[in-house]
């Protein structure tokens, strides 16, 4: 599946207690949410810098935020209910550039795969 995420995503791990600057990147990127780890945001990349405000703190232009992890219920962390699958699928569909339909459906087949093995039949459940 890292291959076909690939395709469209840079992965980039921010650890909020580990790395320097990583609470205040973490608190530029997620605004007031605060839902848990693991959590992501998919930022357009000729807007998406961030930008330090006279007081020191960090932001971003809204505008570059195009998706993240916080879905109708919350953050979906890693995905694996149903309504979990959705809104990750959701989020790369809206945002894909060169993931094909097919490959779209790999990834959905991988991450219900992954579900069942993970938390068996309420991967199935709606």
């Amino acid at each position: 599946m890292a291959e076909l995420l690939a395709l469209d995503l840079v992965p980039v791990k921010i650890d909020q207690d580990e790395m320097a600057g990583g609470l205040a990147v973490a608190a530029a990127l997620r605004g007031q949410s605060d839902g848990g780890i693991p959590w992501y945001v998919i930022i357009d990349p000729a807007r998406g810098r961030l930008i330090e405000r006279p007081d020191g703190s960090l932001t971003i232009d809204p505008a570059a935020l195009l998706a993240t992890a916080d879905g109708p219920e919350g953050n979906v962390g890693c995905p694996v209910t149903p309504s979990e699958r959705a809104h990750f699928l959701d989020t790369l569909d809206a945002t894909r550039r060169n993931l094909t339909d097919e490959q779209l459906s790999l990834i959905a087949a991988d991450l219900h795969a992954f579900a069942r093995e993970t938390i068996g039949a309420e991967a199935d459940a709606d």
